[in-house]
């Protein structure tokens, strides 16, 4: 290579590496305007370098004073071999400078990489970040804080951060923020804050005290919001709270046992172990359990808090307190009770059970013998209706052997095949029948009435396999109940007679008023089925109205025939019948107190009424319906000293009164029955 070619390499490899040749930096002012004492100088404003920067800087100026020796001043004097050697050391330049621009690449890119970072864990965390001076300043706040507060973040500068702290937590603040500062320690609170648009929520604040970059205390926040947490807390108080509030009043010992230890006890477990809650927390679960039972119990203890099924429920003993052997009966299930494997469990004491059990095992002869001489007959079907047991009475009440009919339907025991659907219909609602009369086949052809109390039992899982009951007959009971039917019938007709038999008489006594207390029964009766009065009460009513005026047959006939218009006196006697009429009933022996409202009839509601002057309820029902139906005919219909007002003066007498004088229910009644129902008063023929 001669020293032309070498030259221009040299050239070319420092144009290359900084920018510009030897030639450029002799030849012309374009690239550099200084001199070589200016390389010389020291680095100026370094402050304002990196440190990678500066110390790439420094390196430059030691090879440029290291490549002097190319200065365009003696460029010519180079021999072939220095053009090499100088060369060579230019391309290590170069390639130090390659590697040193793509470390500041990459150191370039973790800065970005850093910063992203930082926004990401910043101002994207969700947990809000506020920076406060110790007066309580913000005076930095990240994304999430101004999201949680409501308000942009760069208004939120510069405001006081108890702006946003409820008032009632003020205090809490307080003294966290007093306490940080007297320990110098990390606190944490939670508090409730409310936003900008003044909602309300739960947060928990860990502050940290620290200096800026001035030296300045400032106090490093992070904001979590709590509120979920809180409410979720709340529920799971409320919902502690009335398990525990049902748990202490329950009947049942309930109790609960994480590993192998006792962790809660209610009062009903206290009663029946004879231990306190406290003694019994001290205890392995199965410390009360009787050592036959002890080894079933503990096993299951553990099995039912991991989970495996387990039968419903099991039986075993215990040794109170006191000594005491108690049976009780267990449930339980798996939970999870403060993120822990736990037991619940339900124990009731069957102490009383078992002894009863024992002793029905012990009676099991006696009452063996009481069912084959049992005078009822007892039966049991499936669930198809097929008889499955019957008692040796079957013969007695029937003819029939237990053999002749176990494994046939019921249906061919009864005279009539409805009587079982019948049976079913009546006893499925509730499961249990009373006194329900069938018809029986018996075996001579005959019947025999039965009177049949039955209920549906169930298999030992609760499912319903069939009916049991129990048959009486009552064949002659039934036949003395139609005897006394006939009887009561007759007596009625005789009664029915006799009334009419009064009810004449008076009429004879006062013909001017004849068919009076007819035209009254039969209203009254109409009146109170309109009010759906029970058969037997309208009864009532009819056979009392029949004979209300009763009285008046103490009353002398000119008075009650007058013409014209009574006297004092003579009305103070008529008012007497009342009181006449039930003197002369009230020794007989009706059905219901038909002397009373005789005596009533001319009550009124509000008092004004005589003989005794009653008031509102006071006044039999009965009483109060004849009243009203007393009124309609009076006025309806003629009297001696005046002509019929007519049904609509009637009707209007009791509608102004209504409430007042007479009941307003009955009033109604008889209104409809008029007005819509177009009744009108009897007609009696002559």
């Amino acid at each position: 290579m001669s020293n032309d070619e070498g030259k221009r390499q040299i050239q070319s490899q420092l144009k290359s590496v900084i920018g510009y040749s030897l030639l450029d930096i002799g030849h012309s002012n374009k690239k550099w305007n200084g001199s070589e004492s200016d390389m010389k100088k020291p680095v100026k404003n370094t402050k304002s370098m990196t440190p990678q920067a500066t110390a790439l800087r420094r390196r430059a100026e030691e090879m440029a004073r290291k490549t002097k020796a190319l200065s365009p001043e003696n460029p010519e004097a180079l021999s072939s071999e220095e053009v090499r050697q100088t060369l060579q050391e230019l391309r290590v330049y170069q390639i130090e400078l390659e590697m040193q621009n793509d470390e500041l690449r990459h150191t370039q890119v973790e800065l970005d990489n850093s910063l992203i970072r930082y926004f990401d864990l910043y101002d994207l965390a969700p947990v809000g970040y506020v920076t406060v001076s110790k007066q309580g300043l913000i005076l930095e706040a990240n994304l999430s804080a101004a999201t949680m507060l409501g308000v942009a973040r760069g208004t939120l500068v510069k405001r006081m951060l108890t702006q946003f702290i409820f008032k009632e937590d003020q205090d809490i603040y307080y003294l966290h923020h007093k306490k940080l500062f007297n320990t110098g320690k990390t606190q944490t609170c939670e508090l409730r804050m409310v936003n900008k648009i003044g909602t309300q929520f739960w947060a928990h604040m860990v502050a940290a005290a620290g200096n800026d970059k001035d030296g300045a205390t400032t106090i490093r926040i992070v904001m979590s919001d709590i509120t979920d947490r809180k409410q979720a807390e709340k529920k799971l108080r409320n919902s502690e709270e009335k398990f525990r509030m049902l748990a202490e009043s329950s009947s049942f010992a309930i109790m609960m046992h994480q590993g192998d230890r006792w962790i809660y006890a209610n009062r009903a477990a206290e009663e029946i172990s004879g231990y306190t809650e406290k003694e019994l927390c001290g205890m392995h679960f199965w410390d009360i359990v009787h050592p036959d039972y002890r080894d079933m119990v503990k096993q299951s203890g553990f099995n039912r808090q991991q989970g495996k099924v387990l039968p419903r429920a099991y039986e075993f003993k215990i040794i109170a307190k006191n000594g005491l052997e108690k049976w009780v009966i267990l449930t339980g299930s798996p939970i999870q009770y403060e993120d822990k494997a736990t037991a619940l469990i339900s124990v009731t004491d069957i102490t009383e059970r078992k002894i009863t059990e024992a002793a029905l095992m012990e009676s099991e002869i006696k009452y063996r013998r009481i069912f084959e001489s049992f005078e009822d007959l007892y039966y049991q079907t499936d669930e198809k209706g097929i008889i499955r047991v019957l008692s040796p009475s079957l013969y007695r009440l029937t003819g029939w052997s237990p053999d002749e009919l176990i494994g046939k339907p019921v249906t061919d025991v009864y005279v009539s095949p409805n009587d079982q659907g019948g049976l079913l219909a009546e006893i499925s609602p509730n499961g249990f029948l009373r006194d329900y009369e069938v018809f029986l086949k018996k075996k001579d052809g005959t019947q025999a009435y039965a009177s049949l109390t039955a209920s549906i039992f169930t298999d030992p899982d609760g499912r319903p396999c069939g009916i049991a009951g129990t048959l009486r007959d009552i064949t002659e009971r039934k036949q003395a109940e139609e005897e006394r039917k006939q009887s009561f019938e007759r007596l009625r007709k005789v009664l029915g007679a006799t009334v009419q038999s009064i009810s004449m008489t008076v009429e004879m006594k006062d013909p001017y008023t004849a068919g009076h207390q007819q035209r009254v029964s039969d209203l009254a009766r109409a009146i109170a089925t309109e009010m759906g009065l029970s058969a037997d009460r309208r009864e009532f009513i009819r056979t009392a109205s029949s004979i209300h005026d009763i009285g008046k047959i103490s009353i002398p006939s000119e008075i009650l025939s007058k013409p014209t218009k009574l006297t004092d006196l003579e009305f103070s006697l008529i008012k007497t019948h009342s009181q006449s009429g039930y003197d002369i009933l009230k020794d007989i022996d009706f059905p219901w107190p038909v002397a009373d409202v005789v005596l009533q009839h001319h009550e009124r509601m509000n008092g004004s009424g005589y003989p005794q002057g009653l008031k509102g309820d006071d006044i039999l029902l009965e009483a109060r319906i004849m009243a009203v139906a007393d009124v309609v005919e009076a006025i309806g219909s003629h009297r001696p000293y005046r002509p019929s007002l007519g049904i609509d003066f009637a009707l209007e007498e009791i509608s102004r009164n209504k409430g007042i004088l007479y009941d307003a229910d009955v009033v109604d009644a008889c209104l409809k029955l008029f007005q819509e129902k177009s009744y009108t008063l009897l007609v009696l023929k002559k």
